[in-house]
């Protein structure tokens, strides 16, 4: 499904910004018109710990400009534009043991994101994946789950990760990350149906009624 790159995301805001900074001179500006990713060399990346924020010199020499600490906050999945999902609404979801429980049930493989409206309409970036196939040694689970992750995502993003895309387990969740794209993302293989019965009081156990069926 991709098309593009993650580093197109950079190359398009810097370009919209520096066009716009430098729009008094035209010459200047025109510089930024039509970048691509043969015009740029990004050097000495970093990533602050505690904000995320991305960091880096940018030069080209087909363009002749220097630009020394660029910074940046990556992209996030949850974006249409970057990764097309489909908006599920997960009701009766009150706690996180009650979502993680919904999650499991969910019928249909796909990228979800899944909006809980009894949790002040949070939202978050799901994967339901096909199982993982029978006799998968038990070492082998977690990495065969996350691959099958990635490639749900990667089947349907318009804007692919970098080939230095991460993953870390942080919670119930899979982060993927390059330079220019992180998220946090659930994931859950394929449910099945079942019957919600409400909450029901039955009465006595001994009454007349139930006895007659035993």
């Amino acid at each position: 499904m991709a098309t593009k790159k993650s580093l197109e995301l950079f190359i398009n805001a810097f370009s919209v910004f520096n066009k716009d900074r430098y729009s008094a001179t035209p010459a200047e500006a025109a510089l930024f018109d039509g970048l691509v990713e043969a015009d740029l060399q990004i050097s000495a990346i970093t990533e602050d710990e505690g904000t995320g924020v991305i960091s880096a010199n940018v030069v080209s020499t087909t363009k002749n400009f220097r630009g020394d600490a660029q910074s940046w906050t990556r992209a996030t999945l949850q974006n249409q534009k970057i990764l097309p999902y489909t908006v599920k609404t997960l009701d009766g979801v009150t706690d996180q043991a009650s979502f993680l429980d919904a999650i499991t049930h969910i019928e249909e493989a796909g990228v979800y994101q899944v909006a809980v409206p009894e949790l002040s309409n949070a939202t978050a970036l799901l994967v339901v994946h096909a199982p993982i196939a029978g006799g998968t040694p038990t070492g082998q689970i977690e990495s065969a789950t996350q691959a099958a992750v990635l490639a749900s995502i990667k089947a349907a993003i318009i804007y692919d990760f970098d080939d230095s895309v991460t993953t870390t387990t942080s919670g119930n969740t899979y982060v993927f990350a390059d330079n220019y794209i992180k998220d946090a993302v659930y994931h859950a293989p394929v449910g099945v149906a079942y019957l919600d019965i409400p909450a029901t009081d039955y009465g006595h156990l001994d009454a007349t009624a139930y006895q007659a069926t035993m």
